[in-house]
């Protein structure tokens, strides 16, 4: 274990990431054809078949739960603060992977000379009032008790009372400016 941190470590230096990455992907294809050429060549990506997106949520699956037998990487994962971040990750490419999705569908369709699916006929109506506000005071209450049950499992870090004349070592700043402290840190 101590061997792969070392080597996940070397490569995820952002000097070796950003030079592999994008000299290889420039190297490769020119900037200006680069997306066209590799659309091209894989007529339907893999990552974006249903069995691309479930293999990919397996090694995702695979790769936090290699990182829980790790004692620093559990205790950071199993944080209450951090839960949120790792959900992230396969929320992250759910989204990726059901917009690649729907394009790929549309350029077939737009290539077999069909309509795009987001055009709809302008009598397909759905009103406001009724249709609209129900499905968002369902969604409502399934966040509230999505969000209750979260608070019930997973308590939050409470710490002691501010204090003016004693700060934390080191200052953290608020979660929204945490990728901007990371970037100070590089």
């Amino acid at each position: 274990m101590h061997y792969l941190k070392e080597f996940v470590n070397f490569l995820s230096d952002p000097r070796i990431t950003f030079t592999v990455l994008a000299g290889g992907l420039f190297f490769v294809f020119p900037p200006n054809d680069w997306f066209e050429k590799w659309n091209a060549r894989l007529k339907i990506p893999f990552l974006w078949t249903n069995k691309g997106a479930v293999t990919v949520f397996a090694l995702m699956t695979l790769f936090f739960l290699i990182g829980l037998a790790d004692e620093n990487c559990s205790l950071i994962l199993t944080k209450p603060d951090n839960v949120p971040i790792a959900g992230l990750a396969f929320l992250t490419y759910f989204f990726l992977w059901l917009a690649m999705k729907q394009a790929v569908e549309n350029d077939a369709k737009l290539a077999s000379g069909m309509k795009p699916t987001e055009i709809h006929d302008p009598k397909d109506k759905v009103l406001v009032w009724p249709d609209l506000v129900y499905i968002e005071f369902i969604s409502l209450i399934l966040c509230t008790a999505f969000l209750i049950v979260w608070s019930i499992y997973l308590p939050a870090p409470v710490e002691e009372p501010a204090n003016l004349t004693l700060s934390p070592n080191p200052a953290k700043a608020p979660w929204y400016f945490l990728g901007l402290q990371e970037l100070l840190v590089y």
